[in-house]
């Protein structure tokens, strides 16, 4: 039984744009069994000799990684022209200072931090005075 190597070329290799958010194509090999009998590899070969062709003949792969870089730039000269990423930095951080100060004026962390521990305290203290740990664990046994 032998084996042949199939190497799947219809890939992109390294893209040129200047977006990283685009993919990068590399060529990935694959081994097939060439036994008759195994019909599983012959299909799989197949099925990847017709994509090839389909990209050959449609160009695919081309075409989408052009979208893909024509996306990019209209994002880019969007932004550009509405500042969109700069408005939204200034945004988050104008949240971000307002929080603070409705914080420092109303102690709201603190507060919390406060009312959670007075919360333990009296579980606690509820538990010691009523036994419902021990009760309960009795209850269970």
């Amino acid at each position: 039984l032998g084996t042949n190597r199939l190497l799947l070329d219809f890939t992109q290799q390294e893209s040129h744009t200047t977006s990283p958010s685009l993919p990068t194509y590399r060529k990935r090999n694959y081994t097939m069994s060439s036994d008759p009998s195994s019909s599983t590899g012959s299909k799989f070969a197949s099925v990847l000799n017709s994509a090839k062709k389909f990209n050959e003949k449609h160009q695919i792969l081309e075409k989408t990684k052009k979208a893909g870089s024509d996306i990019a730039a209209k994002a880019k000269e969007f932004d550009e022209k509405h500042h969109v990423v700069e408005k939204t930095k200034a945004a988050g951080s104008s949240a971000a200072e307002k929080a603070k100060a409705f914080n420092e004026k109303h102690q709201v962390v603190e507060k919390t931090k406060a009312a959670g521990s007075s919360a333990v305290e009296k579980t606690k203290e509820f538990n010691e005075k009523h036994k419902v740990v021990e009760k309960t664990k009795a209850a269970g046994s």
